[in-house]
């Protein structure tokens, strides 16, 4: 009788990993640096993820002051947040990882 062997598929990117059981958390660490790096993931379960980072308005200012600044002037306080959409839902999950400050020019 020969045991059954199960396949996972993740996309990572443009690139497709499919791999066994026992490569699966490897690919999954894989998988999160890649997502921090700002690329999109696709799983197993159909789910995609990607990581935008949204900075905190203060929308009763004008001007750069609707900005939280950093100490220096130069990065904006934002949101990191994670993005995940099912084929079930017509909108994306979104959830707030952390808080930063983040290069204005990269916002």
């Amino acid at each position: 009788m020969e045991k059954e062997f199960k396949l996972f598929r993740i996309q990572i990117g443009d690139h497709l990993h499919i791999c066994d059981e026992g490569s699966l958390p490897a690919i999954k660490v894989k998988a999160r640096k890649a997502l921090k790096s700002g690329k999109v993931i696709v799983l197993e379960d159909g789910k995609t993820e990607w990581i935008e980072y949204e900075p905190i308005l203060a929308l009763s200012e004008q001007g750069s002051d609707i900005y939280t600044w950093d100490q220096t002037g130069n990065r904006v306080k934002c949101e990191v947040v994670l993005y995940t959409y099912t084929k079930k839902e017509t909108k994306a999950e979104r959830r707030v990882l952390k808080t930063i400050f983040r290069d204005f020019l990269n916002v």
